[in-house]
Order: C-alpha cells, then sequence, then structure tokens
C-alpha cells in the first residue's frame, strides 16, 4: 500500500488501544521505518514493549458539584481491583456523558490513567463539568370554551445529585384545572 505517515500514526493508536483493551495500561508502542530508494518501498516494524499486566487502584472522581459520586459510579464498567481495560474505560465515558448531567464535548467528561503510587495498578482519574439539569417554562394561551389557559411546569431531571427525575406541572383554564406530578426513580434498589 502507499506510505502515509498518517495510517502509521492510526495504527499506532490502534495497537496501543488493543494493548489497552487486554490490560497493558503505560504500553509503548514505536515505529521503525527503513526506507529503500531503490525499490522506493519502506520496511515498517512496530516495537512493541507491554510491561506488566496493570490492575486498577483507585478511580477518583472531581468535578461533581451536584451529582453524588455513586450515581457516576455505577456507570462505571470496572471497579477498584479490576484488571485495566481501555476498551471499558472509553465505554464507561460515554455512559456518563450520557448521563446528560455534563457539558457537551471533551470538557465535560475526561477519564484519564494516573500511575499509582503501587506497583503494578493504575488510578483512574473522572474529570467532569456539571451543567444545569432543571427547566421551567411557562405557557399561556385562549380557547373558545376554557377562555383563557395558563400552564405552569418545572422539572429536575437530576434532583439533589441523585440522578432522580421530578417534573411538576399546573395547566388551570376557566373551566378545568389539570395537576401532574411525576418522580422517576432509573435505579430502583440499585437495579
Amino acid at each position: 500500500q502507499l506510505y502515509e505517515s498518517d495510517r502509521v500514526e492510526k495504527a499506532v493508536a490502534d495497537l496501543t488501544f488493543a494493548a489497552g483493551a487486554s490490560g497493558f495500561a503505560f504500553v509503548d508502542i514505536r515505529d521503525d521505518q527503513e526506507p529503500d530508494p531503490v525499490t522506493k518501498t519502506v520496511n515498517l516494524t512496530f516495537n512493541v514493549h507491554e510491561g506488566a499486566r496493570v490492575y486498577i487502584d483507585k478511580i477518583d472522581i472531581v468535578g461533581n458539584t451536584q451529582t453524588l459520586d455513586r450515581v457516576i459510579r455505577r456507570e462505571m464498567l470496572v471497579t477498584e481491583g479490576d484488571a485495566y481495560n481501555k476498551a471499558l474505560l472509553d465505554r464507561s465515558k460515554t455512559y456518563i456523558k450520557g448521563l446528560g448531567y455534563f457539558k457537551e464535548g471533551d470538557s465535560g467528561v475526561k477519564v484519564e490513567e494516573k500511575p499509582s503510587a503501587s506497583p503494578g495498578k493504575t488510578n483512574i482519574l473522572v474529570s467532569v463539568q456539571e451543567q444545569p439539569t432543571g427547566e421551567l417554562s411557562f405557557g399561556a394561551g385562549f380557547s373558545s370554551i376554557e377562555k383563557f389557559i395558563l400552564d405552569i411546569g418545572i422539572s429536575q431531571s437530576n434532583f439533589r445529585g441523585t440522578g432522580q427525575q421530578l417534573q411538576a406541572r399546573v395547566q388551570t383554564g376557566s373551566i378545568s384545572k389539570e395537576i401532574n406530578f411525576s418522580f422517576t426513580e432509573p435505579h430502583f434498589m440499585n437495579r
């Protein structure tokens, strides 16, 4: 195939990810390139220095001013003491983002590996930046039957930082009145 340095860098990143998925957190992969001007080819060798298998020592969560640690931890697919697995950490990051409590983009949720004082172990640092999760709505209308209609609603998708959803809505008119209240516990008894 045609030599392209971008594809070589991507191959190194893919190999690093594959080694991380196998439990090697601090793998060092270097590409050795030997160009042959006569045949106009490049011999490419990937040298993999995988080191020892790594386990997770501690998982630290920072930046959560409202959301409780347990709400974030229950989205993690790895726990302290598990073998390091880059694929599961990336999927955990996606699940945490999916909660909708944190800012969009790379600054909203970051999952990083940090060296541990214990040999053969690594620390995981989960950094989050929270965003508002509440909503207040007002509405007014006119009807030939009801005459004037007023609608007020309030909702919170991360009630008291527990991941619970709370919603209240009042709609009133000259003839009818409607009150809606809902409470959702997404992980009843931690399930």
